[in-house]
């Protein structure tokens, strides 16, 4: 519409897919996931071995084999590009969870147990979930602040990830040193 500000636009109408029941369960399911995730964060923070949700690196596994589906169709790359192939780049599962880094476990013990952690199993039912929350080993990006293990790839914005650099890069902006 023509208006001189968002202020007077209307909202949009709603689509009917948002409301469907198959939906409302994948987001039910996605939001006890955050509040599991949430609850082991707070514990990795409490043992310091995090100090902030984006310096995560979670490992998920589940016998459930349409949840762990549901997890694979909303896994994004790796590199957090622009131009996303994977997802819409908005439902993404780390960005949904505020995490850095996601893996999705084959089995439970597959995690690499060396590092610091702490791990969470829950069961509700037949279903069996299991988180493993620790500190990711790559390193924050100056713009967006996740970690992400192409921060340095750059050359012309080094401290950046190879997705805020993309970005970067097409709205021109002149690096200040």
């Amino acid at each position: 519409t023509n208006t001189t500000s968002i202020f007077q636009q209307k909202w949009s109408a709603r689509n009917s897919y948002v409301n469907s029941d198959a939906d409302r369960q994948r987001w039910e399911q996605l939001r006890d996931l955050k509040n599991i995730v949430n609850k082991g964060i707070e514990k990795a923070r409490n043992a310091k071995i995090v100090g902030a949700a984006s310096e995560v690196k979670l490992s998920l596994w589940t016998n459930d084999s349409v949840l762990r589906s549901l997890w694979v169709d909303m896994m994004g790359e790796d590199d957090l590009l622009p131009e996303f192939h994977l997802t819409n780049g908005i439902d993404d599962l780390r960005f949904i969870l505020s995490v850095s880094e996601i893996e999705i476990l084959p089995e439970i013990g597959q995690e690499n147990k060396e590092d610091s952690s702490i791990t969470e199993s829950f069961s509700r039912g037949d279903t069996g979930l299991t988180i493993v929350v620790r500190k990711t080993p790559s390193s924050k990006c100056q713009r967006c602040w996740f970690h992400s293990k192409s921060v340095g790839s750059s050359t012309d914005f080094p401290q950046t990830c190879q997705r805020c650099s993309e970005i970067l890069r097409k709205q021109n902006f002149i690096k200040r040193c």
